[in-house]
């Protein structure tokens, strides 16, 4: 009985009729397809069992889609509107650098449809007209389709959202593209974008993550954050849309620029994903400019005045090579400095500042103590006498920059001299 019913669905919903059933909105074809996005085209008919439509374009010309590539509609009207809402994403994509859920609705409470992997690229389809704030961060929630078919939300502000023309055109020299992969080091699309911000992060850049393609030793070496993984390959061949396959590897690069690719590969039975790009200097230039920049703004603190004093909060004596010894600060124990930290340490200017605090710091100090191996953060502004701490909890920083000072952190003032008083 059931094996009657499965063929009486399939006779319906496979048999050709005379006219269309409805009509289908490509938002993600596949890359085979001869539909666009946001094409807007007749369904003919329709397979429950296999997931697809066959679809009608101009001149008769019929193809079967999967179904979950667009949007299905009993009239061509409401695929019309529909069409005019996505028109202005047609062309855009996303990805994050780390994994994301997808959320049913736009919502951080609602349901998790879908969790997407690091530099995973989903199909952009609206935004929401209006911002929202998640964790003490304004942005808007955008609707976005996977490949294989899963639809929802995620925040913006995890998204780097690109136009899909940035991707190079077919056809495109061959030639110069893999001259351009083989001469060129690659690094994760982070490292850009940490450069561009002004924020840079020494530990982020350091740690030595790259693709360094070796093309006389025919190998494509991938170091991550936590190994170095070597891909032999033994030839490489163009299979459309500017993507070199690497053959006797799991290795696919797809140039969206000279300067930047997508690599997809798989290594121990898992897919990665990544965008790498080149930079314009070799990572140590970036690292070292940070740090003269650091060096500088360190030095200007120690002009100032190398003695800080407190009738509060006791003694600071900022002694050569970035070392520290702070007497008398009985009251902020345990609060903001805990038992056991011991007076002595080392100063650092190892945090940064989120461009979303406007609170006039000019910069943040760590005080790391010996005793205890601990750093108590505290972001800084000068007054006329002296300086002013505002202390910065570990949960208000993230990837080493403070993103957040809540409005009930403790305040501490020192007036700050270049002798001591006692020398006075």
């Amino acid at each position: 009985m059931r094996a009657f019913l499965i063929l009486l669905t399939l006779l319906f919903t496979s048999s050709c009729s005379k006219g269309a059933i409805g009509y289908f909105v490509s938002i993600w074809p596949p890359e085979n397809s001869a539909l666009k996005s946001g094409e807007v085209v007749k369904v003919i008919s329709q397979s429950e069992i296999r997931n697809v439509f066959v679809v009608e374009k101009e001149k008769k010309i019929r193809e079967e889609i999967p179904r979950y590539t667009g949007r299905f509609f009993n009239k061509k009207k409401e695929a019309e509107i529909f069409f005019k809402q996505y028109e202005p994403y047609v062309d855009m994509f996303a990805y994050s650098e780390t994994s994301l859920n997808i959320r049913n609705s736009p919502d951080v409470s609602s349901g998790r449809e879908y969790r997407l992997r690091p530099s995973q690229i989903v199909k952009v389809i609206s935004k929401l007209p209006n911002p929202s704030v998640v964790n003490n961060i304004s942005g808007y929630w955008i609707e976005v389709l996977t490949e294989d078919g899963f639809d929802g939300f995620c925040f913006d502000k995890y998204l780097k959202v690109y136009k899909k023309e940035s991707v190079l055109s077919k056809g495109d020299d061959e030639a110069k593209l893999v001259s351009s992969f083989f001469d060129n080091k690659w690094y994760p699309s982070s490292y850009i974008e940490i450069i561009n911000s002004g924020r840079i992060v020494i530990e982020k850049l350091r740690t030595g993550e790259g693709l360094f393609p070796d093309r006389d030793g025919k190998k494509i070496i991938i170091q991550t954050e936590k190994e170095r993984i070597e891909f032999s390959f033994r030839n490489m061949v163009f299979s459309g849309n500017n993507t070199i396959a690497f053959l006797g590897t799991p290795v696919e690069v797809i140039f969206y620029s000279p300067e930047k690719i997508y690599i997809k590969y798989t290594y121990m039975g898992v897919d990665y994903l990544s965008f790498y790009t080149t930079l314009e200097k070799p990572v140590d230039k970036y690292v070292e400019a940070e740090v003269s920049r650091r060096n500088i703004v360190m030095d200007l603190f120690y002009k100032r005045g190398r003695y800080l004093t407190s009738d509060l909060y006791g003694s600071i004596k900022l002694e050569d090579r970035r070392k520290f010894l702070w007497t008398g600060y009985v009251n902020l124990v345990p609060d903001v400095i805990p038992f056991g930290y011991g007076n002595s340490g080392t100063v650092k200017n190892n945090y940064l500042l989120a461009k979303n605090i406007n609170k006039g710091f000019d910069g943040v100090l760590t005080f790391s103590f010996d005793t205890s191996g601990r750093e108590i953060i505290l972001a800084y502004f000068y007054v006329d006498n002296g300086v002013q701490f505002t202390y910065i909890s570990e949960k208000n920083i993230e990837n080493n920059i403070i993103t957040s000072v809540p409005d009930d952190s403790p305040v501490l003032f020192f007036r700050q001299n270049i002798r001591s008083q006692d020398a006075e």
